[in-house]
């Protein structure tokens, strides 16, 4: 794929007639707005009087910390297959050729969340190893989400009697202040960096890459920061979907000031309550710096068999040797800010 408006609709279009249709400005800030400003997308041309492509294998550039060290990796994402191509054998032959590319370009590690659909490729065909299970966690804020699953959505709850379940205020140390972050600069960078400093694997959440990621089109996120005087203490970024519940995008704090991730989940409760949310979705694995906040807040871990998603985690090494580091699931921090990229 070139960056140019042609290829970007030949991209569009393929997946418009597969019945899985994209925004073209989605896809532009996928594949062509990264601050890594690389393009990893190749394309199966089909030889007809009118182009349009047999398949897609796509990857977006992200800075990485890379078993501890600042690298680049990639995310695996928007694969296709045209339902005229299938069955040639050409998701591993473009999937090998991405990959060649990008090891040949110093890229270490490709990542990704693969569904119940396509994870069987990835495991045995690319060679990618499991991360799983994927680390889904549940907050309700409401009575209501309780009725609703023991009812299976056969009794409404009255709204005066749809109380809520989470504690959303608290008082705040003398000095200390919550507001919402329009302007995302260097003070972000440290306090990820003294957050992140065991971290193996990780997207780096620096203000660079938040200033893009928080852009996706179609998406609404907010970030609320706490602050002592006018430091920055932590942050806690939020979106939501209506009737799918509000979601902990992120949450990161000064490792020194660890009751930061109460209160800044508090906020985010109030804020996703006031919104209509009847729930709170995380991703959060249990060897996390801040998974002890996501417990204490009341947030439970969804058994696999709830995946109703049906998504898996998993990655490569595109290093030569490989890394085996890149398999140790304790090595990885991952949230919801790098779930809805697609």
């Amino acid at each position: 794929m070139e960056q140019t408006d042609e290829d970007l609709k030949l991209f569009h279009d393929a997946f418009v007639e597969n019945g899985s249709p994209r925004s073209v400005e989605l896809l532009r800030w996928q594949y062509f707005e990264p601050p890594a400003g690389r393009l990893y997308v190749d394309f199966a041309v089909a030889e007809e009087e009118k182009q349009f492509l047999a398949a897609i294998y796509a990857v977006f550039p992200v800075t990485m910390r890379v078993d501890g060290a600042r690298g680049l990796g990639v995310q695996s994402l928007n694969t296709l297959t045209d339902v005229r191509f299938r069955g040639k054998g050409l998701f591993v032959k473009m999937a090998a050729a991405t990959y060649e590319r990008c090891g040949n370009e110093g890229v270490a590690l490709v990542y990704g969340f693969p569904n119940q659909n396509s994870v069987h490729g990835f495991w045995t065909k690319l060679q990618w190893q499991a991360l799983d299970p994927m680390p889904h966690l549940i907050r309700p804020l409401r009575l209501s989400f309780f009725v609703d699953k023991l009812t299976r959505g056969k009794i409404r709850l009255p709204k005066f009697l749809d109380v809520r379940l989470a504690r959303t205020r608290t008082s705040l140390p003398r000095g200390w202040t919550l507001r919402v972050i329009t302007e995302l600069g260097a003070e972000i960078d440290e306090v990820w960096r003294r957050f992140s400093a065991d971290i193996g694997f990780a997207v780096e959440r620096d203000s660079e890459y938040l200033r893009w990621r928080l852009r996706r089109p179609g998406a609404f996120y907010e970030t609320v920061g706490l602050f002592n005087e006018r430091e920055l203490i932590g942050y806690v970024i939020i979106g939501h979907e209506g009737d799918r519940g509000g979601r902990i995008m992120e949450l990161i704090y000064e490792p020194a000031v660890p009751q930061a991730g109460t209160i800044l989940l508090r906020e985010a409760f109030r804020r996703l309550a006031a919104a209509g949310c009847g729930t709170v979705w995380a991703w959060n694995y249990e060897h996390s710096r801040n998974h002890r906040d996501f417990r204490r807040a009341g947030f439970i871990p969804l058994p696999e068999r709830f995946n109703i998603e049906h998504l898996h985690s998993g990655a490569r090494s595109l290093t030569t040797p490989p890394s085996a580091a890149v398999a140790e699931r304790g090595k990885w921090y991952v949230s919801m800010l790098d779930s809805d990229t697609n």
